[in-house]
């Protein structure tokens, strides 16, 4: 029987796809593997080769400086001094190398050390330590070869005709400054040298051939102020004239170190930016055109932007009372001429006030009855006599002299008016009212001053509180109606030295805080002369008073607020106004209010050498308003402006009007110009400026006895901000530093104060108010 047959299939031959990727990536693998043994084979070989080249090349330069002469042992321009390169490039067997130099002196312990307290080494340069370092230009990756030699001269410290100079490089707080360059040259002997300061701070020179003040030094660091010593120069048409520098040039002295001390650090920015307050132009208020003069002006205030002018007047050759009404909004009289008040002569001390119709008080003293009276005329807003003529005060002291008048209009037509008289002994403070028509209304006029016979009372002035009022007689609950209350303020002698009083009265004169009450309240006033009392009223119906002061120098403006009702000072100490230099002299103030209580002063003040009219603001509260003094009087050729006064639109505005007498043309004329109440700054371009820090650097003698010496900056540049008032001065260093407008610039007030410190590494905004 036969089996059957089974056939059993058979594999077909090969590799699948991913069998065959696999044994390729091994592959790959091994000959990767292969291949970087090689290479690094290779490179190694490369590396050793490189290595063993370059020591060669080392070495051979060693022996080469090994047959120097012990003098000629250094690199060229450095110290110590000598014939070898710093770098070179060479080139050997294909290879490429930078092969660089350095030589030192060293200074052994095994006889002392330069640095030693104790017993310093006067000879510290035992010594020459060379070190040459190769690297490979081709091959990167090799670490260089460095090589050391100690090469000693012939006789031990045989240079014993020399010197040593130590240079310590410090910061501004006196911390060590390392990597800074101390660059050291002589002519004769020749030297030119040098070197890093070390993390001391410290270089040494050693070595150097004796010379007297010969060794120019500089220190030098990236992103640091520099410093050097300053070579005698007694040519003074040179630009480094410097017969005495300081530091001078360094001397070398055998034997000895010589050691200077400089500091540098990181440099800062100064930025400058020049500014003006929005003052209008000037414009001369009396409208004459001859040369006589025009002084004492006084303003008030008519209605929106009319304000009404006031002077004493000597163009008809005698003296007369003048006024003048002006759109100040365009700067236009409202009157074809001035209006004279009246003809009589010796006429002085004019005063002025607008009543609730626009109506005009203009008062005035005068000597047409052989002593002096107070004289008032009306008048309308178009200068139409309203009294038909002026009208004396009346007083019950007809044969003594009534002078220095102050009128203030009522809660009706009608007004007040204040005057010093010396009826009874030098002089007291009286006070009169008048009605619409002219008609006197005090049968006997009221004295306000409490003081002792004996003493002088004068120059005061009067304003109504217009938030004075009683409840309505018969009236609603709570209605009340407006009356006259008056503040009263003068100069008194009372104490044996000038002080400034005030009180507060009744529409008939009589005193309603009991006593007088003293303006000043620091101690330290107490002794020194307050004058040139100028009084108003807030909103709030405190009154304000500011004056005259010699507490501190020549004189300052003081300002003192108080209260309503019971006149206690509401300040806890007497305001300074203003920023004027010390020694300066500040004086014949007068102020204005804004609605919000906020107080206009102005004065006349000395600090640019002749008088000028200057202004600030506070705040009711007494505090800054305006962080710096504003130059209101813009003449430029040292002429005298005198008697400010200011009055507050009721514009909406609150622009501000100043008047002066001003005396630039020759003769005096009445000036005005009118500000923003902000005290808006805008840009002033284009202004010169020296900028000078306090470092010196030497003196030259003045030229003139007696003998005295005048420094010779280290930083003194001319500058110039750009058209947008703008300058920035980079890499200065840190100092105190001062800056002075040019010509036909003045400099009203910086902020920050000047000088101003600027500290290493930092930036420095000021700002310059110039006119």
């Amino acid at each position: 029987m036969r089996l059957p047959t089974h056939v059993v299939p058979t594999r077909e031959e090969g590799f699948t796809l991913t069998e065959a990727l696999i044994g390729i990536l091994i592959i790959g693998i091994v000959f990767t593997a292969m291949a970087a043994l090689f290479v690094g084979g290779i490179r190694s070989v490369q590396d050793s080769k490189s290595r063993t080249l370059a020591t060669s090349i080392g070495q051979r330069h060693m022996e080469t400086i090994r047959n120097l002469p012990y003098d000629s042992i250094g690199v060229a321009g450095g110290w110590p001094d000598g014939i070898l390169e710093a770098t070179q490039t060479v080139t050997e067997s294909d290879a490429t190398f930078t092969m660089t130099t350095t030589v030192q002196y060293i200074d052994d312990p095994f006889d002392g050390l330069v640095t030693d307290p104790a017993s310093p080494d006067v000879f510290p340069w035992d010594y020459k330590r060379v070190q040459v370092e190769l690297q490979s230009v081709d091959v990167q990756s090799v670490n260089p070869i460095i090589l050391t030699s100690h090469f000693a001269p012939d006789g031990i410290e045989s240079e014993d005709n020399r010197g040593t100079l130590l240079v310590h490089v410090i910061d501004a707080n006196g911390t060590a400054v390392s990597g800074a360059t101390v660059h050291v040259t002589n002519g004769d002997p020749v030297v030119d040298a040098s070197q890093l300061s070390d993390v001391n701070g410290d270089v040494f020179f050693y070595a150097l051939q004796p010379d007297n003040e010969g060794y120019h030094i500089e220190v030098t660091k990236e992103g640091y102020s520099s410093a050097q010593t300053y070579t005698v120069d007694l040519n003074p048409a040179s630009a480094t004239y410097n017969p005495n520098p300081d530091p001078a040039d360094a001397s070398i002295v055998v034997g000895e170190v010589t050691e200077i001390t400089f500091a540098i650090d990181l440099t800062s920015t100064l930025t400058l930016s020049t500014v003006a307050g929005t003052f209008s132009s000037e414009w001369i208020v009396n409208t004459d055109e001859g040369s006589e003069d025009q002084i004492d002006p006084v303003m008030t205030l008519v209605t929106g932007d009319e304000v009404l002018f006031g002077w004493n007047d000597f163009r008809n050759n005698k003296w007369n009372t003048y006024s003048q009404e002006w759109d100040v909004s365009d700067q236009t009289p409202g009157w074809e001429v001035d209006l004279q008040a009246d003809g009589q002569a010796n006429q002085a001390a004019p005063t002025i006030a607008v009543d609730s119709e626009q109506n005009v008080f203009l008062g005035w003293t005068d000597d047409r009855n052989g002593n002096l009276d107070v004289y008032l005329k009306k008048f309308d807003s178009l200068g139409t006599d309203l009294w038909n003529g002026p009208k004396k005060v009346l007083t019950n002291a007809n044969a003594a002299d009534q002078q220095n008048p102050w009128v203030t209009a009522d809660k009706d037509t009608g007004c007040a008016v204040v005057w010093n008289d010396d009826r009874d002994d030098e002089g007291d403070i009286y006070l009169q009212r008048c009605n619409a028509v002219g008609d006197y209304t005090l049968v006997q006029e009221a004295r306000i001053d409490q003081a002792p016979t004996g003493s002088a009372q004068t120059n005061p002035q009067v304003v109504r509180d217009h938030t004075a009022e009683q409840p309505v007689e018969g009236g609603e609950e709570g209605e009340t109606e407006p009356i006259d209350e008056f503040y009263v303020a003068w100069q008194d002698a009372r104490n044996g030295d000038d002080d400034i009083y005030l009180h507060r009265v009744d529409t008939v004169g009589s005193g309603l805080w009991g006593n007088n009450q003293r303006a000043h309240v620091d101690a330290a006033a107490t002794g020194s002369t307050q004058t040139d009392a100028q009084l108003l009223v807030l909103g709030s119906g405190d009154p304000v008073v500011a004056w005259h002061d010699d507490r501190n120098d020549a004189g300052d403006i003081y300002l003192q607020r108080f209260e309503k009702e019971t006149g206690a000072p509401v300040y806890g100490v007497d305001v300074l106004i203003g920023h004027a230099p010390a020694g300066t002299t500040q004086s014949q103030p007068a102020i204005a209010a804004l609605s919000d209580d906020r107080i206009v002063v102005t004065w006349i003040d000395d600090r640019n050498g002749d008088p000028d009219v200057y202004a600030t603001m506070i705040n009711g509260d007494g505090t800054e308003h305006w962080d710096h003094d504003k130059l209101v009087s813009r003449d430029a050729s040292g002429a005298d402006q005198a008697n400010p006064d200011v009055v507050v639109l009721d514009d909406g505005l609150g622009t501000v009007v100043f008047s002066w007498a001003d005396q630039r043309n020759g003769d005096w004329d009445i000036y005005a110009a009118t500000l923003d109440d902000n005290g808006t700054l805008v840009a002033v371009p284009n202004v010169p400026v020296i900028v000078r820090g306090s470092k010196t650097i030497g003196s030259y003698p003045n030229g003139a006895p007696p003998p005295d010496n005048l420094p010779i900056y280290k930083y003194e540049e001319l500058h110039q901000t750009d058209a947008n008032g703008q300058l920035t001065i980079t890499g200065l260093e840190w100092d105190t530093y001062d800056v002075e407008a040019q010509a036909p610039f003045t400099l009203n007030q910086s902020t920050p104060a000047l000088p101003a410190s600027l500290l290493p590494n930092s930036s420095l905004d000021v700002q310059l108010n110039v006119q």
